[in-house]
Formats: C-alpha cells, structure tokens, sequence
C-alpha cells in the first residue's frame, strides 16, 4: 500500500518537521514503502503544487486542472473519435 497525495498547510519554519512527521505517521500505518520521497515536495519554491490531478498556484491564487491531465483528456477524446472513426470504417 502507498500514499498517493498529501496536503497540509503550515508555516515556513514548520516545513520539515511536518514534512517529516507526516512522513512517519503514514509510514507507521502503511509501512516502510508507503512514502515514495523523490514525489515529496513543497509548494514553497516554485508556488505551485499539483494534488489530485489540480495545479494549486499560490502566487497567482489559481486552481486550475493540471497540465498533464489536460493532456489525458485530450487523448482521451481522440482516442473516442479514431474508435468511433474505425467501426464506422468497418461498417
């Protein structure tokens, strides 16, 4: 079992630690592979986070959907029309 997204709000000099805490509660409830770290992260840098398929921009104050599922939905429509497009060919 895994986490897929976490999100809290703290304040600057809290980052770490509740980095870190978080870390060890879903760790101690999931296990040791539950956390994958190279996807932690903060918003702090770059003021943008993307949680549950949502860009979040702090700076801008924006929500909006996030790039790479607006690329999915692109497939995603596509995709329907060849579908459509080849059983109208086979008909």
């Amino acid at each position: 079992m895994y986490v897929d997204d976490v999100i809290c709000a703290c304040l600057n000099i809290e980052l770490l630690n509740d980095l870190a805490c978080c870390t060890r509660v879903v760790k101690g409830i999931l296990g040791p592979n539950s956390v994958v770290h190279e996807k932690t992260c903060s918003s702090r840098s770059t003021g943008k986070i993307d949680l549950l398929g949502w860009e979040f921009n702090a700076i801008s104050g924006l929500i909006c959907i996030a790039h790479k599922n607006v690329l999915r939905a692109f497939y995603g429509f596509f995709e329907g029309i060849m579908t459509v497009a080849h059983e109208l060919k086979r008909s």
